[in-house]
C-alpha cells in the first residue's frame, strides 16, 4: 500500500509538481469548446458562439450569458465553483484571444440581410430565425448570420401563413390610398427600419408605430 501512494506520488510530481491548475487556467480551457471572434471596427466586441441544447448561441464573452455559461461548464467539469478573481481573469484572457486571434464576423441585432435574403431573429428559446427571400418566407436554424441579444429584447409572434398587409392600416396615420407597401430594410444598429410609402414618400408617424409593432421590447 505505502509503495503504491508513493509511486502516485511520484507521477502526481512529474505531471506537474504535484500541484493543481489554477481555476482562471481551467476556465480558459474550457473556452476552446467555443467559437472565439470579434465584431468589425469600430466596435471590435470580443465576441463567443457555444451550443446550447443543440442550437448557436451568440454572446459577448464580457457579458452575463457567456460568463454564466463558463460558469457551468467549471461545475461539470470540477464539481465546484470558480472563484470571481478567476473568472474575471479568465474573461479577460478569453476576450484577447478573441480580439487579437479569433475571425472577423458582422453581428446583427434582430434583423440583418445577406445576398437577396432578410433574416429576422424571433428571439425564441431555441434561437430561430425567419428568411425571407422573394418566393417567401420559412423558419429555419441553422443560420448563415449571427444575431446577438440584448437584455430587453422579447420574442416575436411565430407566423403564419395567411392574413393581410391591411391588418397594418389602422397603426397608420395615411388615408386609405396611399397605404401601398411596407419594406423591411436591415440597418445596423438598429433592430428594424420598416417604412410605409406611397410614389417615394415616407410617413414617420406610421414609421414609428409599426417599428414598435414588429420588435417588442423598450427602446428609445
Amino acid at each position: 500500500m505505502d509503495d503504491n501512494i508513493a509511486r502516485l506520488a511520484e507521477l502526481l510530481q512529474a505531471q506537474g509538481d504535484g500541484k493543481r491548475p489554477k481555476q482562471a487556467d481551467v476556465l480558459i480551457g474550457l473556452a476552446n469548446a467555443a467559437v472565439l471572434f470579434h465584431s468589425p471596427a469600430p466596435d471590435c466586441d470580443a465576441l463567443a458562439d457555444i451550443i446550447i441544447n443543440g442550437h448557436r448561441e451568440t454572446h459577448r464573452i464580457r457579458g452575463q450569458g457567456f460568463r454564466q455559461w463558463l460558469r457551468h461548464q467549471f461545475f461539470r467539469k470540477t464539481k465546484t465553483g470558480a472563484n470571481s478573481d478567476a473568472l474575471q481573469v479568465a474573461t479577460e484572457t478569453i476576450a484577447a484571444k478573441a480580439t487579437f486571434e479569433g475571425d472577423e464576423h458582422e453581428v446583427h441585432c434582430r434583423i440583418a440581410g445577406q445576398g437577396d435574403a432578410i433574416y429576422i431573429d424571433l428571439g425564441d428559446k431555441d434561437w430561430k430565425a425567419i428568411r425571407v427571400t422573394n418566393a417567401g418566407w420559412d423558419i429555419i436554424a441553422d443560420l448563415p448570420v449571427r444575431f446577438q441579444r440584448a437584455p430587453s429584447m422579447r420574442p416575436l409572434p411565430v407566423p403564419v401563413r395567411g392574413g393581410s398587409i391591411e391588418l397594418l392600416r389602422r397603426f397608420c396615420n395615411v388615408c386609405e390610398r396611399r397605404l401601398h407597401i411596407v419594406r423591411c430594410r436591415p440597418a445596423r444598429g438598429t433592430a428594424a427600419a420598416i417604412k410605409l410609402s406611397s410614389r417615394g414618400h415616407y410617413w414617420r408617424t406610421g414609421y414609428g408605430q409599426v417599428f414598435i409593432s414588429a420588435d417588442p421590447g423598450p427602446f428609445d
